[in-house]
C-alpha cells in the first residue's frame, strides 16, 4: 500500500515547493539508527554496516545475482576466500532474526535490548525494505553448510530501485 500512495505524496509535495527526502537516504537513515550499538553476537561480535548501492534494480536480487550486486560494498577480509567463490543460501529475515528476538528465560537485561533493537531492525526491513531477504555467502563446508565466517546481507530495494540494507558477520565452527 505504501508504495502506490509515493507517487502522489511526491507530487503534492513537489506541487507545493518542497523536495522530499529520497527513499534510499530515508532508510539508510533508519538503518543507520537501528542498528547503531548492536553487535551480531556468533562466536564472536561483529557490528552492523549499512549499505545503499545506487542503480536501478531490474529485480530482486537472487541467489545467482547476489554476489555481483554487493561487490561495490563487499569488504574482503584477509584469508578469506574471493566473494566470487563463496557459496550462497537465501533466506527470510524472520528466519535469521526469530530466533534471537524470542525471549528466553536466561537472559540479561542487555540481552532484552538486543533482542528489542533486533525487533526493531526486523520490522524496519519488512515493512519499509521492499522485497527484503537475507543472504548467507561464506566457504562451502561439505558437512555443516556454510562455515566458518559467513557475510550475512540483509537486503531489499528502495523506492528508486537502489539496494538498501545491513550486513554483518556471523562466525559459525
Amino acid at each position: 500500500m505504501r508504495r502506490s500512495l509515493v507517487p502522489v505524496a511526491t507530487a503534492l509535495l513537489l506541487a507545493a515547493g518542497c523536495h522530499p527526502e529520497p527513499d534510499s537516504e530515508r532508510l539508510r537513515t533508519l538503518l543507520t539508527e537501528a542498528v547503531e550499538g548492536v553487535l551480531w553476537t556468533s562466536e564472536s561480535d561483529f557490528p552492523f554496516v549499512v549499505f545503499v548501492i545506487p542503480g536501478d534494480a531490474p529485480a530482486p536480487p537472487t541467489r545467482d545475482t547476489i554476489q555481483d550486486r554487493i561487490a561495490p560494498v563487499y569488504g574482503q577480509r584477509p584469508g578469506n576466500l574471493a566473494l566470487a567463490d563463496r557459496a550462497v543460501e537465501v533466506t527470510t529475515v524472520d528466519d535469521v532474526l526469530q530466533p534471537r528476538i524470542e525471549p528466553r528465560e536466561w537472559w540479561t537485561g542487555e540481552e532484552h535490548e538486543t533482542a528489542r533493537r533486533l525487533q526493531a531492525l526486523r520490522d524496519l526491513l519488512i515493512d519499509e525494505v521492499h522485497g527484503a531477504q537475507v543472504f548467507r555467502i561464506g566457504p562451502r563446508d561439505p558437512f555443516q553448510g556454510l562455515s566458518p565466517d559467513i557475510d550475512v546481507f540483509f537486503v531489499g530495494t528502495s523506492d528508486e530501485g537502489d539496494l538498501v540494507g545491513v550486513s554483518t558477520v556471523s562466525i559459525e565452527t
